[in-house]
């Protein structure tokens, strides 16, 4: 017979089975074969070895069970019911365990097929271990995107958009399918075109960071800045496969740096004023302290013309008012940096203020060859109202005493109209004017305009800013018309609060201070220093007076005890042992009816108030002026 076709077949059937021999010991999934009766292992691979940990010669003729290679009987048991039903399972995940007890993940195929005339399970099982950890390296990084407070959204490399946050979805509005797959929408605002997209998509596939500030558009229109990063994923090839975008809403940040910055530029620029203002004042104190001490030198000379001694005298004394209003803006302008100005407000002449303000000016506009104007109604005619009245009468100096300043011919002009709900004042000059860039200036604190002539203006410069401040404080405004070269209009107004008042008799200006008294008058001077007793004294001298001195409030006390009658009282507020305002209560209480009038170098309002409550009838104030002194005394005592 010929047997060489059987032969062939043979060799063939060796063949296949040694290749599956092959591919079953070299395969690296772990394969094993069991009977189904019994359990017990009839072959099982390499891998198989390896993944168990047993030896071939352990694993043969011996189960699953008595190898402890189930973690849990029952899903054994499970998994061996669903391969009888159905004849197969594949990858069906469970737990298994080593021959070291070491529990792992693993992924099991399984199928039934007849060897030999018996049933028998062949099952392939593959460690998932690192699918795991991977798995769940995926799923936090997933987490982490997905709930990160920074908005992110994720295309391929086409730009195709496969994945946005949360965050991103809340901060933009859009969705994967609102962008349809277009990126560029975001960076509509800012111009973005496909060239200079590829370009940063080129940079950043070369490893390189790219961020900047963007203006990002929301789905409603509306606009944000954003801090915006792009950079590339790369697969295990190190080849680009996706493109991750970050956007940050810094809109809130990016406000609060300017607002730093504008602090910062605001405190420098405040610096800087300051400085210049204290080297301004250094200069205005000094100005008129040369004058004072130069001149005063000069008076000693006892061969000095009596001409030049009244010059000199003139000339200390407008040195003297000078550097009083400078220290008065000084303290004024302090209170008012320190939130500490408050309204003191009394029954107020309107007539009686525009009368001082103009008497107190008339002779300085004539030394300068200008007019003063008012009109004479305003200065005749009462007008009552509720306000402050040192306020009113420091912003009307202000703005007089500045108007002359800057007027070199021509005129000045001051007066008020009365309206329903505000009373509105006004000073007009024909004076230099003001440039139209340094009108919103004037009104700020240690700021002077400049000047287009070149020429220097004494002064604070803070005189506009006290006016603003308290007029602020008054419940009313100020503001200016002007024109450089053609003079200037400035205009305020207070609330109109009308009084009616009975024709007023307590007047003290319209007392005359040169006469001496009739009958002698006993006046207690309570002063502790030598050169303000001194100064009263030579003030008082013509008067007909008997002046007794107290070094103190309780030597005050005790003469008012000691000699009777004492006719009137000048009582220093400030001084040893007692103050004056204890030792006005201590007197008051016994000898009610005694003038008594509080001398004090205290400017604020405040103080005076103090001054009154404690028993004091009126108070002047330091440095003394003897024409007001006088007026003062000989109305308390005719």
């Amino acid at each position: 017979m010929d047997i060489t076709e059987l032969k062939r077949a043979q060799a063939l059937a060796r063949e296949s089975d040694e290749r599956l021999r092959l591919a079953f010991n070299t395969t690296p999934d772990a394969i094993a074969i069991s009977r189904l009766s019994d359990g017990l292992y009839v072959d099982v691979n390499a891998s198989f070895e390896s993944l168990s940990g047993y030896g071939r010669d352990e694993i043969i003729n011996h189960t699953s069970t008595e190898l402890n290679i189930w973690e849990n009987v029952s899903e054994r048991n499970l998994f061996l019911q669903k391969v009888r039903e159905k004849g197969f399972v594949t990858n069906y995940e469970l737990n298994l365990r080593k021959k070291d007890g070491q529990i792992f993940p693993a992924l099991v195929s399984s199928a039934l097929v007849n060897l030999n005339s018996q049933e028998h399970l062949i099952s392939i099982t593959r460690d998932i271990s690192e699918f795991k950890k991977a798995q769940e390296q995926v799923r936090l990084l997933s987490s982490a995107i997905e709930q990160n407070p920074i908005a992110a959204l994720i295309t391929d490399v086409e730009g195709k958009i496969v994945f946005v946050n949360k965050c991103f979805t809340d901060l933009t509005g859009h969705n994967i399918s609102d962008l349809k797959n277009d990126v560029h929408v975001l960076f509509r605002p800012n111009n973005f075109s496909n060239s200079l997209m590829q370009q940063l998509l080129e940079k950043v596939g070369q490893k390189e960071k790219w961020s900047e500030e963007l203006m990002i558009e929301r789905k409603d229109g509306t606009q944000f800045w954003a801090s915006v990063s792009l950079s590339a994923i790369f697969n295990l090839q190190d080849v680009v496969s996706h493109y991750l975008i970050t956007l940050e809403d810094i809109t809130e940040k990016k406000k609060i740096l300017q607002d730093l910055v504008l602090a910062k530029e605001k405190a420098e620029e405040s610096d800087r004023l300051k400085t210049a203002f204290l080297h301004n004042i250094s200069h205005e104190i000094r100005t008129p302290m040369n004058a004072i001490m130069g001149f005063s030198e000069f008076l000693v000379d006892p061969e000095l013309p009596e001409q030049k001694r009244k010059q000199f005298v003139e000339i200390i004394l407008r040195s003297g008012n000078q550097l009083l209003s400078i220290i008065n803006d000084i303290i004024s302008i302090a209170i008012i940096e320190a939130g500490q100005e408050k309204l003191y407000e009394t029954d107020t002449n309107l007539a009686e203020i525009i009368r001082l303000v103009y008497n107190q000016y008339l002779s300085q506009a004539a030394n300068q060859h200008i007019e003063l104007r008012c009109d004479p109604l305003l200065c005749e005619n009462d007008y009552y109202i509720k306000t402050d009245k040192t306020k009113l009468m420091q912003i009307l100096s202000n703005l007089v005493g500045n108007a002359i300043k800057f007027t070199h011919q021509g005129y000045v002009e001051l007066g008020y109209h009365v309206e329903k709900e505000y009373i509105l004042f006004y000073v007009r000059d024909t004076g230099i004017g003001i440039p139209k860039e340094a009108q919103g200036e004037i009104f700020k604190r240690f700021r002077q305009a400049r000047r287009s002539d070149g020429k220097i203006y004494g002064g604070s410069g803070l005189g506009l800013a006290i006016s603003k401040a308290y007029l602020d404080l008054m419940g009313g405004r100020i503001w200016v018309e002007s024109e450089e070269g053609k003079g200037s209009n400035f205009y305020f107004t207070i609330p109109n609060r009308p009084l009616i008042i009975s024709q007023k008799d307590d007047d003290v200006s319209n007392i005359e201070p040169t006469l001496s008294f009739k009958s002698k008058k006993r006046i207690l001077v309570a002063e502790d220093e030598e050169s303000n007793f001194a100064l009263i004294e030579e003030y008082l001298s013509d008067l007909n007076v008997e002046i007794v001195r107290a070094e103190d409030g309780e030597e005050a006390i005790e003469i008012c005890e000691r000699q009777q009658p004492i006719d009137l009282i000048l009582m220093d507020i400030k001084m040893p042992r007692k103050d004056g305002l204890e030792a006005t209560m201590a007197i008051k209480k016994k000898h009610p009816t005694i003038p008594i009038i509080a001398q004090t170098a205290y400017a604020l309002e405040e103080d005076r108030t103090k001054i009154l409550q404690a028993g004091c009838d009126d108070y002047v104030s330091k440095p003394l002026s003897r024409e007001r002194l006088i007026q003062v005394i000989r109305f308390y005592l005719d």
